[in-house]
């Protein structure tokens, strides 16, 4: 996935949705290869990586030369509670490999840990609203649903704004059309 992240991460970096966060939190950021270009890009962003606690070391190593801008939160994403405090949630390539309930339940301890006005991003690879998928999205589908987990594939926009929606949040919306069959759906708490 890191090879998809880094070939598709520009597009999540100008984005001018999360020029206004200061403190994002990265749910399943994995070892901050997202993490540490955000905040190499956003010289006044904070972030904290939320990952399990066995991935955690590699995170710590990748972003050992950003000093304080960036902490680690060991965790379990169903189990723990997510770490507050901060004015954005980021998910992505994640939400992916889960099922809908899933999702939905991840997006409501998203909108749990945020203060009034926070934003949820949701960043990855979004299939057609009429579901058809192009090369990226098929095989993604394929490797999220036999190897990841068993319950993911590649959904299209208007299911992450309905999750979003059911988690709570408003002013939600989608930028499509981003390279590698990407999409950043994106809400606020209000």
């Amino acid at each position: 996935m890191s090879a998809f992240t880094l070939r598709s991460l520009p597009a999540l970096l100008d984005h001018p949705e999360l020029s206004s966060v200061r403190h994002l939190l990265d749910v399943g950021g994995g070892d901050a290869t997202t993490t540490s270009h955000l905040v190499r890009r956003h010289p006044d962003l904070r972030v904290t990586v939320f990952d399990l606690p066995s991935v955690s070391g590699l995170a710590e190593d990748t972003t050992a030369d950003l000093g304080d801008r960036v902490r680690h939160h060991p965790g379990d994403l169903f189990e723990d509670d997510f770490p507050t405090g901060v004015d954005g949630v980021l998910f992505s390539h994640l939400l992916e490999i889960f099922s809908g309930e899933q999702i939905v339940a991840l997006l409501t301890k998203a909108y749990q840990a945020l203060p009034a006005g926070g934003r949820v991003f949701v960043y990855g690879y979004h299939v057609s609203d009429d579901e058809t998928a192009g090369i990226f999205s098929a095989r993604l589908s394929l490797y999220l649903n036999v190897l990841a987990s068993g319950q993911g594939m590649a959904y299209p926009a208007r299911d992450y704004e309905n999750w979003l929606g059911m988690a709570g949040f408003e002013d939600v919306r989608t930028t499509s059309g981003l390279p590698y069959e990407h999409g950043l759906t994106y809400g606020v708490k209000k």
